[in-house]
C-alpha cells in the first residue's frame, strides 16, 4: 500500500536533498574556516541529524533518504518501531546542544 506523499514527491528531490546535505558537511570539513570551529560544525551536524530523523518520523514515505531512516529504526533498533525516530532524533539534538554550547566558550 503506498502512501499518498509518495506519488506527488519528485525522484530529483530526493537526489537533491541528499547530495546537498552532503556536499555542504563536507566542503564545512575540508575547509578549516576561523569563524567556524569544530564544536560548531558538530553541532550543526547534530542537528541537520536530528531534524532528518524527526521528519522521518513523520514523513517516512516520502523520500528514500526517509525510507532509510525509518528502515533504521524498524530493523537495527531494539525496541524497534517508527517511534524510534523520535527518540533518535531528540538524541541528536541533545548531543548537538552541547556541541554549541561548547563552541561558546
Amino acid at each position: 500500500m503506498q502512501d499518498g506523499v509518495e506519488s506527488c514527491m519528485p525522484r530529483w528531490i530526493d537526489y537533491t536533498l541528499s547530495s546537498a546535505l552532503l556536499i555542504v558537511l563536507v566542503l564545512l570539513s575540508l575547509f578549516d574556516l576561523p569563524f567556524f570551529s569544530r564544536h560548531l560544525m558538530g553541532g550543526f551536524f547534530f542537528f541537520v541529524l536530528g531534524t532528518v530523523f524527526m521528519i522521518a518520523y513523520f514523513f517516512g514515505n516520502a523520500i528514500m533518504l526517509f525510507r532509510v531512516v525509518v528502515w533504521i529504526c524498524e530493523k537495527l533498533s531494539f525496541p524497534s518501531g517508527r517511534y524510534m525516530a523520535i527518540v533518535y532524533g531528540s538524541l541528536f539534538f541533545a548531543v548537538g546542544g552541547f556541541e554549541l554550547s561548547n563552541a561558546m566558550r
